[in-house]
């Protein structure tokens, strides 16, 4: 049994592994893109036209800012390398 920072260590390597693995399966992928572009029910909902003071202002979340933030929390929590962040980054911004 590991214990204090050996398990600390053991349990961040286990943990990304574990991501490293998800994060080549193209299931998984499709699956947390799916998550982050569900639809959202807006029936009901008239369109209005953006006002001048609302123009060129967005407070929509688009899903690759949404990915971006979460693997930014990932690789905070040394969840993963620094190698597989800017990978999973880089595949992330060359979707847009």
């Amino acid at each position: 049994m590991f214990s204090g920072e050996n398990a600390r260590l053991a349990l961040n390597r286990a943990i990304e592994n574990c991501l490293k693995i998800l994060f080549e399966n193209q299931a998984f992928l499709s699956a947390l893109n799916a998550l982050d572009s569900s639809p959202t029910d807006i029936s009901g909902i008239t369109p209005s036209s953006p006002t001048k003071k609302d123009e060129g202002k967005s407070n929509e979340v688009k899903p690759a800012d949404r990915k971006l933030e979460k693997l930014k929390d990932l690789y905070d929590r040394n969840l993963i390398t620094k190698e597989e962040y800017d990978s999973e980054r880089k595949k992330i911004l060359n979707e847009l």
